[in-house]
């Protein structure tokens, strides 16, 4: 027998997801033939490489007059920052890849205009399309005009080429219509032997729980849904694809069984499972992050577990509401020895937190075995980070741990049954940075009770914290579903609105401290603030990228909209005035830009603390909207008096040789 573990499209393509591996890992013991497929990488190498489309008629004519004067630069652009990402162009400073990756999110960008209404991200996959709303995800699977599509035809054929099973992970919202999308091009492709068996798992999937069965036309897209973790189902994969094991008998399951929609009893993961070493060989070598790193599970769910806000380590529908599953330490060392075989300097631990103690002995353990591999986690912020245990941790190759502080009054931590007290903040930052120990945090604002003024004293620590913190995590309080504020409403003085079916998130109104309103208003004027304290993490560190990926409810200076920036300009700049008809050039700071010195397309309005060095490479805006063209074409014909059309000319020249172009300067004037 054959399997195909699949990962697809859109999410970021810096790291393999842990998920298929470990069903891969589980399918090979039992003597089936599994191999993993990374189409979500596979997409994003294929966008990039596809010739430039003309934006369609209904596009705005702001976006496709930017595609169109950035189409003969996006090659250029993307040579030069991908093999940066990849780790094929060595940087010496970590400033380039963050300029990489932002020339590249606008190759996206540019790229995108030829598919609208879609819209494709490095992380995400934005259409016209609700995944809240079973109908609109339902006939996103039959439109095949959007981007994602289009690559699954291409490999369509090759899935189906002697494949008796797929398995497609679905982790990310932005991921449910192409999986799906691919479930049903499987199933509409396949022949009378029904072959290969269609199997839908992953996070979301979960996180929909029995909620899915009440869409038969969903549940009909694939042969199977699994909920819950896939190790308790793989065991009857087997049989399954023979037909010899009814659907009935295996637990976990959502399944079209003779036109009945037919949901299985629940049944958790036991420990044995969770400590079952993950076969992490014949994976991809060219994800996009500079140092190679592979996820490793340092457990199952949260062993805290009680949090109001959070849905997303209860297991809905299972007999056990918290289900964690702790490994050993020895486990881990395995685990990470096998990855440091394959070549690979760095490891995330994909837990939902880690305790101090686990951590400690990690570290004891990896510096007992002399391995060369750096880790990170998540943390809970307890007491047990003394700066001793902290230097231990940099010793043994922990590099960044990520603590959910979500607010630094006590009153709220215990509106949301955090378990932790602001009192211990300050003392595990202070032995974090002693030890060189990078810090990233995640904080809530709106927890319905809190009051402006507890909001504020949470924002001023931040502030107050910027040298300890390397960078944080606003998220604005959203509901979300099998959280226990979801659970009862009423208790947290909620009302809330309608589940449109299967919504991860619910609005609500609250007679709890201030109003949702107010609330997200001041969160939007703190993450502008803090940006303009912590700018840009991805100008400094390649190494926070696989933690700043949007989830459910989170949301930072980077992760919202780009905020309105400002750039400090090089003082080696060159000019233009418009002039008795044409253009004339003048310099500033005594001399040109140095020779081979390509930056990007910057509008002053939109980029902040940007150092422009000759790095000898052709780069794309670092930040591109849909009118940055045209205001840049607008302000440079206000400012120098030149015709639109001139300013427009002049754009194109200087872009296809990846010049810098900026409109105004921080001293104002009349040139550009």
């Amino acid at each position: 027998m054959r399997a195909l573990l699949i990962s697809p499209p859109v999410a970021e393509p810096a790291v393999p997801p842990l998920g298929p591996l470990v069903l891969r890992t589980r399918l090979r013991r039992l003597g089936i033939r599994a191999d993993f497929v990374d189409l979500n990488l596979g997409f994003h190498n294929w966008f990039i490489g596809q010739p430039p489309r003309s934006a369609p008629a209904q596009a705005p004519a702001a976006l496709a007059a930017e595609a169109a004067l950035l189409a003969d630069v996006v090659p250029g652009s993307i040579d030069s920052a991908l093999p940066v990402l990849q780790g094929k162009t060595p940087v010496s400073d970590p400033a380039r890849f963050g300029v990489a990756l932002r020339s590249l999110a606008s190759a996206y960008a540019v790229r995108s205009a030829g598919w609208f209404p879609w819209r494709v991200s490095l992380g995400d996959l934005e259409g016209p399309y609700d995944t809240a709303r079973p109908d609109d995800i339902l006939r996103a699977t039959a439109d095949g005009a959007n981007p994602a599509a289009a690559y699954l035809r291409t490999v369509l054929p090759s899935l189906m080429e002697g494949t008796d099973a797929v398995g497609i992970s679905i982790g990310y919202t932005s991921q449910i219509i192409p999986g799906l999308t691919l479930a049903r091009m499987l199933r509409e492709a396949r022949g009378r032997d029904r072959r290969p068996l269609i199997m839908v798992g992953g996070g979301v999937i979960n996180r929909w729980g029995r909620r899915l069965a009440a869409f038969p036309s969903l549940v009909g897209l694939a042969d199977l849904f699994c909920r819950g973790h896939g190790e308790v189902v793989s065991d009857a994969i087997p049989g399954l694809i023979a037909g010899r094991v009814p659907v009935a008998s295996v637990p976990n399951l959502i399944a079209a069984v003779d036109g009945q929609t037919v949901v299985t009893p629940a049944r958790p993961m036991s420990r044995r499972d969770a400590e079952e070493l993950v076969d992490m060989t014949d994976l991809p070598r060219d994800y996009w992050l500079p140092l190679r790193t592979l996820p490793v599970s340092g457990g199952r769910g949260c062993y805290w577990g009680r949090c109001n806000f959070c849905g997303t380590h209860l297991a809905e529908g299972l007999p056990e509401r918290r289900c964690y599953r702790p490994v050993s330490i020895d486990y881990l060392v395995r685990q990470i020895q096998h990855v440091a075989a394959q070549g690979v300097g760095r490891v995330i631990l994909t837990n939902e937190s880690t305790r101090p103690s686990e951590v400690s002995a990690l570290a004891q353990a990896l510096h007992r075995s002399r391995l060369e591999v750096s880790f990170s986690a998540r943390a809970r912020p307890e007491p047990g980070f003394p700066r001793a245990m902290a230097a231990r941790f940099k010793s043994a190759g922990c590099e960044l741990l990520a603590f959910g502080f979500e607010s630094a009054v006590d009153r709220v931590l215990q509106l949301m049954n955090k378990g932790t007290s602001a009192r211990w903040y300050s003392g595990i930052l202070e032995a974090c940075a002693a030890a060189g120990v990078q810090v990233i945090g995640h904080f809530l604002l709106g927890f319905p009770g809190e009051t402006q003024k507890e909001a504020e004293e949470t924002v001023r620590f931040i502030e107050e914290q910027r040298e300890r913190i390397r960078y944080p995590i606003v998220s604005c309080f959203t509901v979300e579903v099998s959280s226990p504020v979801h659970l009862d409403p009423g208790r947290f003085g909620c009302t809330l609105g309608a589940d449109p079916g299967l919504a991860l998130s619910l609005p609500h109104e609250t007679s709890a401290g201030w109003g949702v309103r107010e609330a997200r208003a001041f969160w939007r004027e703190a993450v502008a603030r803090l940006g303009e304290t912590f700018g840009d993490p991805l100008l400094s560190n390649p190494a926070l990228v696989p933690f700043l990926k949007p989830g459910p409810r989170t949301a930072g200076p980077l992760q919202e909209e780009q905020e309105e920036q400002k750039v400090a300009l090089s003082p080696r700049v060159r000019g233009v005035t418009w002039k008795d008809g044409r253009f004339t050039e003048w310099q500033a700071g005594g001399g040109d830009l140095p020779e081979g010195d390509h930056t990007a397309l910057v509008n002053l309005d939109t980029l902040r603390r940007v150092t422009l060095s000759g790095w000898g490479a052709r780069f794309l805006p670092l930040c591109l909207r849909p009118a940055t063209v045209a205001s840049l074409v607008a302000r440079g014909a206000a400012l120098t008096g030149a015709p639109p059309e001139a300013c427009t000319r002049l754009l194109r020249a200087l872009l296809a040789q990846g010049i810098l172009v900026a409109v105004g300067s921080e001293g104002g004037g009349s040139s550009g």
